[in-house]
């Protein structure tokens, strides 16, 4: 995606981006769109250029693939809503100037591979609120499937399935361990109450297929 592409577009909603996305996401691309509410980086970007973020307010949770080695200057200057951080790379990117300025990093909590904790001991990722560790190696991969359809995501409280057939289908609710946490069944144009989890990134399982949501407060 290159520089500008999408500066200042304040009415556009973007709940995620594009999988298939690869390479680099230029200066300035989502610059001020205030309306974003992404959480993946996608697997294929390895770069964020400077500012590419800036003043994406809505935006609370971020998960950076084990591919991305380069976060350029004040990517996410003033995105004042981030309040968790998933790393999949056992190593911190390589970071530009102050990439979390006009953020308070004491309200984020850093989730870094099991064992790695040490390697994230460096500002700024010493200054957030915790640094926990998670297994992103024992989550179910959605990148370039298609999986099922949900809305809305990001949720507060209903799930819904789109197109499901059949009733006492069965579905389960994954964590960012590996865990399941959830089961239960699925019947036709009824919704899953998660209003019980905390918030953050869950994957949903039904029939063999995954999608990814994420859970945000009321």
């Amino acid at each position: 995606l290159g520089a500008y592409a999408f500066q200042e577009c304040r009415q556009i909603t973007v709940s995620e981006l594009p999988s298939g996305l690869q390479g680099s996401i230029g200066t300035r691309t989502f610059q001020n769109c205030s309306k974003m509410t992404f959480s993946r980086i996608p697997a294929g970007i390895t770069s964020l250029g400077s500012y590419a973020f800036r003043s994406c307010s809505r935006v609370e949770t971020l998960i950076f693939p084990a591919g991305l080695t380069s976060i350029g200057n004040q990517v996410f200057d003033k995105c004042a809503g981030l309040k968790n951080i998933y790393i999949e790379k056992e190593t911190p990117p390589t970071l530009g100037t102050t990439p979390f300025s006009g953020v308070s990093l004491s309200d984020i909590t850093l989730y870094v591979p099991i064992g790695k904790k040490t390697a994230f001991n460096i500002s700024p990722w010493n200054e957030m609120k915790n640094i926990e560790e998670y297994s992103p190696t024992a989550l179910p991969s959605v990148e370039g499937k298609t999986g099922i359809r949900i809305y809305p995501n990001p949720v507060q409280n209903e799930l819904f399935v789109r197109d499901l057939i059949g009733d006492n289908v069965q579905f389960s609710i994954i964590d960012l361990t590996g865990k399941q946490i959830v089961t239960g069944k699925l019947f036709n144009n009824k919704s899953i109450d998660i209003s019980s989890l905390s918030e953050g990134i869950y994957f949903l399982k039904v029939n063999d297929k995954y999608q990814r949501f994420m859970r945000i407060r009321n």
